[in-house]
């Protein structure tokens, strides 16, 4: 399967339009800003193109763990009703991204109504019965690593991203890896299905009733640490609003700490693949990201 031509959108017109030739795309959104796929949004559907091969064989994944979460979660998301070799399909799911300031600018009440409703999700999602999630074939998540690959991360950050930083900054980095040095199992956990990439565009927010009208994009999916779930949180959101979760799952507390150490290499592992692929947009697309974070051993308040 070709790499998509990015630069061409009308291609991607021109393919639905011979799969569904009634469908009105005049006005059709063309969204190139995701690192795995391409979506064109259109005529009250969306049309996923996958970027490449690699991309396509996650799909498949995708398609497993949607089916199943259908099962067990009452969030909205995605339902695939046709699956091409090149491009999948699903009625549009209406809301918009749920932005760090939608949520700051609400009522105390109604940003505990967030927290609550993200939480039910994510607890829904992360214990759904593991032999359930062996049984559809799903496997590890997109981005599960050992502890020797989060080893390997920490010299591989030091050896290609030292030279670019202050010193403090470096500093900051050995005191994040630090846990994982001085205990080896630091990062252990019971493995569950997570989604693995909660980022704001993920999360779809329905401004007149203050809700979360749907969760989508479940590519990256799969087995992994559940403190993904809530470290991806405290990038784009910041911890006060993963505390604010904690007051409805006593689970939040015991992973928090794992869920800093995700957060923050995050950050890390932006600014590697930057470098590496001299790509600029690498830098800047997480500039909206929070920096709220408490240090390990804080606790929940």
């Amino acid at each position: 399967m070709p790499n998509i031509d990015v630069q061409s959108p009308d291609m991607l017109i021109e393919r639905i339009l011979a799969a569904f030739p009634q469908t009105d795309l005049t006005n059709a959104i063309v969204n190139i800003d995701g690192l795995k796929n391409v979506a064109v949004i259109g005529g009250g559907r969306v049309y996923r193109f996958a970027r490449n091969r690699d991309t396509q064989i996650n799909l498949v994944k995708e398609i497993a763990i949607l089916e199943l979460v259908r099962l067990y979660v009452t969030m909205p998301v995605p339902m695939f009703e046709r699956v091409d070799d090149d491009f999948v399909t699903y009625p549009f799911l209406v809301g918009a991204a749920l932005f760090r300031n939608d949520i700051l600018r609400l009522p105390e009440a109604d940003q505990d109504g967030l927290a609550e409703q993200l939480d039910l999700f994510l607890k829904a999602l992360h214990t759904i019965p593991r032999e359930t999630v062996a049984a559809k074939g799903i496997g590890a998540s997109g981005g599960r690593q050992t502890q020797a690959q989060w080893l390997t991360l920490y010299e591989e950050i030091q050896n290609e991203l030292f030279l670019l930083m202050y010193r403090s900054t470096q500093t900051w980095v050995h005191q994040h890896f630090a846990p994982l040095l001085a205990d080896p199992h630091w990062l252990d956990f019971e493995a569950a299905l997570i989604h693995d990439d909660l980022a704001q565009y993920h999360i779809l927010y329905d401004a007149e009733s203050r809700r979360i009208a749907g969760v989508i994009d479940f590519g990256t999916g799969g087995l992994g640490d559940p403190a993904c779930d809530y470290g991806l949180l405290i990038n784009v959101y910041g911890e006060r609003f993963v505390q604010r979760m904690g007051r409805y799952d006593d689970r939040i507390a015991l992973l928090i700490d794992r869920a800093r150490f995700y957060g923050g290499v995050l950050e890390m592992k932006w600014v590697l693949g930057g470098v590496r692929s001299k790509s600029f947009d690498w830098f800047t697309a997480h500039l909206d990201r929070a920096r709220d974070v408490m240090p390990y051993g804080a606790g929940l308040e």
